[in-house]
């Protein structure tokens, strides 16, 4: 039997998961970013996540860091959503440099909605400040290696009527095995200290 950890549920982490109960009927979009390198491992969070905010709109997942994986198995990761959510959720894979099909979704969106108010989620050091400066074209959210960097959440214009708001890292306070920390960790996604 595998040892279970369970993840730390830091400060700022609970702050931003307050705000985001608060401000949940302003979304109409919420990013789930996901690293391609482990990508069911930081995907596992995600209807946790929606469930605890009482979110029932529009979601989509992006795989980021596609550029680091030579063989990403499609299939596997698509059943591995059906299991869990009843309706087929619109995956988009790129990375930090390339977020071209990302930014379309949002026009798709901005055009059937008239104005987005989105959220970037998901675990620690996924790429979600990078794909979003990817998005503006410039530097607006600090980026680092280091896990939990962006501590405070942050709303940026995309355009006139996209509007992304940049979180920390949501680590829950869920259960883990010592072997899913241990990729974590290995992948930089997480730290020890995270760990309790």
């Amino acid at each position: 039997m595998s040892t279970v950890y369970r993840l730390s549920y830091p400060r700022h982490v609970k702050k931003a998961f307050d705000l985001f109960k608060l401000i949940r009927d302003k979304l109409n979009l919420i990013v789930w970013v996901v690293d391609a390198r482990s990508p069911i491992l930081t995907c596992r969070y995600l209807f946790e996540f929606i469930e605890r905010i009482n979110y029932r709109k529009n979601l989509v997942i992006f795989v980021n860091k596609m550029d680091l994986v030579k063989d990403f198995d499609y299939k596997q990761f698509r059943k591995y959503l059906s299991d869990f959510s009843k309706v087929r959720l619109p995956i988009i894979y790129g990375c930090y440099t390339n977020c071209k099909q990302l930014y379309d979704y949002l026009q798709r969106i901005a055009l059937r909605e008239l104005f987005v108010n989105c959220l970037f989620v998901g675990l620690p050091n996924v790429g979600k400040s990078s794909v979003i400066n990817c998005l503006v074209g410039r530097s607006k959210s600090e980026v680092s290696s280091k896990p939990g960097t962006t501590r405070n959440v942050k709303w940026i214009n995309l355009s006139y009527n996209i509007r992304v708001l940049d979180s920390p890292g949501i680590v829950l306070p869920l259960e883990i095995t010592k072997e899913e920390a241990q990729e974590l960790i290995n992948l930089g996604i997480i730290n020890k200290s995270f760990i309790i």
